[in-house]
């Protein structure tokens, strides 16, 4: 099996435990999350055709990952939910992005100013 092969393949085990929710249109994950009292986030064990045993990844940058095609996720960066909700998996609600624009996106719950940093500019949150 190609490793895009295996993308398709892990996309559509993303897909099943999805279902669109909520007045943005997010596409929900409804499988194992983990969050407890703080903000839930959805989980799914996976095993990737390099590694040798299967562990947990978060499953919106498995989405993202899967929708782009990409062979490895930067570990530094982050996976930010336009929408503010971290169980969402809507490739058009999830952007790449340093921890600091991540950060940023806390305090725009209510109105988006945009997002700008190292001169680069970043999607605007959907409000």
């Amino acid at each position: 099996m190609s490793f895009h092969e295996f993308l398709d393949d892990l996309g559509a085990r993303i897909d099943e435990k999805c279902q669109y929710f909520g007045p943005k249109g997010c596409f929900m994950w409804f499988g194992t999350v983990r969050g407890g009292k703080g903000t839930p986030y959805g989980r799914i064990r996976v095993k990737f055709p390099t590694d040798l045993e299967s562990k947990y990844y978060y499953v919106h940058r498995l989405k993202f990952q899967v929708e782009n095609k990409m062979q490895n996720m930067p570990n530094d960066m982050h996976v930010s939910h336009l929408c503010h909700f971290s169980l969402c998996c809507k490739p058009d609600h999830l952007s790449l992005e340093p921890q600091m624009v991540n950060n940023q996106r806390l305090s725009c719950s209510d109105r988006c100013i945009g997002h700008d940093f190292n001169g680069r500019h970043y999607p605007d949150c959907l409000i």
